[in-house]
């Protein structure tokens, strides 16, 4: 039995709005008296209840104002009760720490910010339940928050909003000394954006360099050590006059580091071409780079080819993939790459024949006499892009010449030609001496519309002819496929294996042959010998006359596509036209 003492001691306490915090956990015996006192308010209150019914009679002489504010004392007292002895607060941090993750996204902004941008137009923009809003609720949770790594593992951290070049190195201080306190917690992929307000200072023609205001700070090196042994995927995006400083930096022990994915701007006027990469040559476990190149699109300009990309400092020999995106690469560059990356499996190189100071213009020297075969063995998808001079002669012939890729299932091929260039020998005799079972081929060609009218038209039958059998996948772009291949196709002795299927068709009887094919392999029609056409496109260059055949080879190709939609397959029929250097791509209907 409660004493009055007892009461007031609780109800003191109550006061205090401790027992409500969620980090306060009450003993035993003061939860057994808190709901000793719950029952004896809800008991009061039953009584207060029936004192005030207008057919019974008072039993007790406090008047109708203290006895409101009586039950309303008593139903504040019983709710925070409730919120002391909540259930929840029992609750183990491992409990605690599963119920963070499941109410959390998988992704953690750092500095904390709202992405409201990314709603649709009829969605409510909300705050998202972070561990930073988490951290906010009290102690107990703060701490089960920094103690639950999975609620850190995938961290972005963003300066985007791009510092003020005055006083930059003090600004970008807080930022890197917070980031290193929390990385520690689990991280394992991070994304880091860090830029230099370089372009006001472009535009206001001041020469300075970048060392006169962002000094010897180092903030990638700075961010990234703390980390950098548990860190599994690295994706940077950043200043170009910054990622030399971390790149060229002393190395780092990355113990579990599989994948780098680095983005390079080319806005700065400081920009300069990186020498090397030691910071990573400590990385056993790194077995996947990705390399892109961002370019802006006002300039007139190529940053210089990674003529040097070779050389740097990396774990080549456990490379598994190398993907270059716009960072061209020299044809040196790209043989010594191959031969120095026995186990690479996945590779996309873009090689550039011009100069790198004088781009597009002068070509680049290369070894048209390799030394010896390049004969590799683990590449199994390789995906090369060539750039050539305007001025020069013909398609250096030669380049593809050394390599042998008896492993390889997946080759694709993007370039630019101009009229002398011919480069469909050079692929064939590639497929030859290697040897191999080509599962999916693409060839790409990036035609400039105001020099179409000197392209010779290249030969590419012989090569798909050769890969027939095999192919699973196909696409030929701005390559015009025949009416033969089609038919041959439609009667299952062509390409008896393909499901992916992208082609140019220039007129409306190959556009028929076309349609004829996707219902041969459709669903009701498909075989094991001849498996379904589950994506298949058409750029379709309209030929000037429309006459009765044309209208119903039109309807037809609408018809399909929305029948192929009904059966879970892709079916796209696009018109596609030139008019100078615009190509525009429109729906046939």
């Amino acid at each position: 039995m409660l004493t009055v003492q007892d009461y007031e001691h609780l109800t003191q306490l109550l006061l205090t709005h401790n027992p409500q915090r969620s980090d306060y956990i009450l003993s035993e015996s003061i939860q057994r008296e808190f709901r000793q006192m719950r029952l004896d308010l809800e008991a009061f209150l039953q009584r207060l209840d029936g004192s005030t019914d207008i057919t019974s009679q008072p039993s007790t002489e406090l008047s109708v104002d203290q006895q409101q504010h009586m039950h309303s004392s008593c139903i504040w007292l019983i709710q925070n009760i409730d919120i002391s002895i909540a259930p929840h607060k029992k609750l183990p941090a491992e409990i605690w720490s599963e119920i963070f993750m499941a109410v959390t996204p998988w992704h953690i902004f750092f500095p904390p910010t709202r992405r409201d941008y990314w709603l649709l137009p009829f969605e409510t923009p909300v705050t998202p339940t972070t561990a930073w809003t988490l951290m906010q609720v009290c102690s107990r949770w703060r701490q089960i928050a920094k103690t639950t790594p999975e609620l850190w593992k995938d961290v972005t951290i963003s300066s985007r909003c791009k510092l003020p070049r005055d006083n930059w190195a003090g600004r970008i201080k807080p930022l890197v000394e917070a980031s290193c306190e929390f990385l520690t917690r689990g991280t394992q992929l991070l994304d880091l954006w860090i830029t230099i307000d370089a372009l006001d200072l472009w535009f206001t023609g001041e020469e300075e360099s970048v060392q006169s205001f962002i000094g010897d700070t180092n903030p990638i090196r700075d961010i990234i050590s703390s980390a950098s042994r548990q860190l599994s995927r690295i994706s940077l995006n950043s200043s170009w006059d910054l990622l030399p400083r971390f790149f060229e930096s002393a190395p780092l022990h990355f113990d579990s580091l599989d994948s780098l994915h680095v983005t390079l701007t080319s806005l700065s006027p400081f920009s300069r071409e990186f020498q090397d990469m030691t910071v990573f040559s400590n990385a056993p476990k790194l077995h996947r780079i990705y390399l892109r190149e961002r370019v802006d699109s006002n300039s007139s300009f190529k940053l210089g080819a990674l003529s040097r990309f070779h050389m740097f400092q990396l774990p080549w020999g456990q490379l598994t993939e190398i993907h270059l995106r716009g960072a061209w690469i020299t044809p040196a560059s790209c043989y010594t790459i191959l031969s120095q990356c026995p186990g690479l499996s996945d590779g996309e190189f873009l090689v550039s024949f011009t100069e790198p100071d004088v781009p597009m213009l002068v070509p680049a020297p290369y070894p048209t006499n390799y030394g010896s075969l390049i004969s590799h063995y683990s590449l199994q998808s390789i995906s090369f892009e060539f750039d050539f001079p305007e001025t020069g002669s013909s398609l250096p012939d030669g380049f593809l010449s050394p390599l042998a890729l008896p492993a390889v299932e997946d080759l694709s091929i993007t370039t630019e030609l101009c009229s002398d260039h011919g480069i469909e020998h050079s692929i064939l005799s590639l497929i030859q001496r290697s040897r191999c079972t080509l599962q999916s081929f693409s060839f790409i060609w990036n035609k400039d519309g105001h020099r179409d009218h000197s392209i010779v038209t290249l030969d590419l039958y012989p090569i798909i002819a050769s890969l027939s059998s095999t192919l699973n996948s196909l696409v030929l772009d701005s390559w015009p496929i025949s009416r033969t291949a089609l038919r041959l196709a439609v009667q299952e002795s062509f390409l008896p294996k393909i499901a992916y299927f992208t082609c140019d068709v220039r007129s409306w009887e190959c556009l028929s042959l076309f349609l004829d094919l996707v219902e041969a392999r459709s669903r009701t029609h498909a075989s094991s010998l001849h498996p379904m056409l589950k994506n298949a496109t058409a750029w379709f260059t309209r030929p000037l006359e429309i006459n009765d055949f044309s209208k119903q080879v039109k309807e037809r190709a609408k018809i399909a596509m929305e029948t192929a939609k009904e059966d879970g397959r892709q079916l796209y029929v696009g018109l596609l036209f030139s008019s100078r250097q615009t190509t525009l791509v429109l729906a046939l209907y």
